[in-house]
């Protein structure tokens, strides 16, 4: 059954109750273009485990969420989730810096997947942070009760730097899983890999999950990735041919044919 108990026009906080009494609650957060006329984010498998849902939605693409303040989240969802054992949050790249933002206010496991706000400040991409004004906070808030997980490639520059030099500190206990190669694209990366399941349903279960670097080289973002890296030293005949395993794995991957054309070039 579906109950939407928060809405400014903007934002709305949408839950998803099982006909029935559950321990787990799960917060949801949208990544960058999914709207609210769409599916929560990973509704499709976490609609089928014995969970409730409470899923962060936003109107339009590309606003961020800047509408929503920390309180108004912690006011709308703080008193029900006082009525489950175990409270997760989960979001990928905006989702993944939402889930953090706004699930630390209530205390609950955090997954998330390569966390990135490109509009931040200090954090944000160059070219998109004077075309949006920021209204978040601007330091992440502090909790040293939560261990956040947070899986992130460390040879990603935007990323990398952002976990170091803010969420590590904002979090001291997190649960950092490194996942080199892997972009910004880690959610669709541990999909390929036939992981990205197992990584939420082992969360589900209150365990911190483990990468298994055997299976990368099902992923055609890992082969991309490190082929760009390839390309960037100049080693051309390596990244031609991960350009080629990538596309063999994926054909219309526009990313890898791009890194093709520039082999070739």
């Amino acid at each position: 059954r579906k109950i939407i108990f928060f809405n400014n026009g903007e934002s709305r906080i949408e839950f998803y109750k099982k006909l029935k009494n559950t321990k787990t609650a799960i917060v949801t957060f949208d990544s960058l273009n999914m709207v609210w006329k769409n599916p929560p984010f990973g509704f499709k498998l976490l609609s089928r485990q014995d969970i409730d849902i409470i899923a962060v939605r936003k109107k339009r693409p590309h606003t961020f969420h800047q509408d929503l303040s920390i309180e108004d989240f912690y006011n709308a969802v703080n008193l029900l989730l006082g009525n489950y054992s175990h409270k997760v949050a989960y979001g990928y790249s905006l989702g993944g810096y939402t889930s953090l933002y706004y699930g630390s206010s209530v205390d609950c496991t955090i997954l998330s997947l390569a966390p990135r706000l490109s509009i931040h400040p200090k954090f944000g991409k160059p070219k998109e942070i004077p075309k949006y004004e920021f209204k978040h906070q601007l330091e992440m808030p502090y909790n040293d009760k939560i261990s956040p997980i947070i899986v992130y490639d460390p040879k990603e520059k935007l990323d990398n730097r952002f976990v170091k030099e803010e969420l590590v500190k904002a979090f001291p206990n997190a649960n950092l899983v490194d996942m080199p190669y892997g972009g910004h694209g880690i959610a669709p990366h541990l999909l390929r890999m036939g992981q990205l399941k197992e990584f939420i349903l082992t969360v589900l279960e209150n365990k911190v999950p483990k990468y298994d670097r055997t299976l990368k080289s099902k992923s055609n973002i890992y082969l991309r990735v490190l082929g760009q890296a390839c390309l960037k030293r100049n080693k051309l005949r390596c990244a031609e041919t991960l350009a080629n395993r990538s596309l063999e794995l994926l054909s219309t991957d526009k990313y890898g044919i791009k890194l093709k054309i520039n082999v070739l070039k």
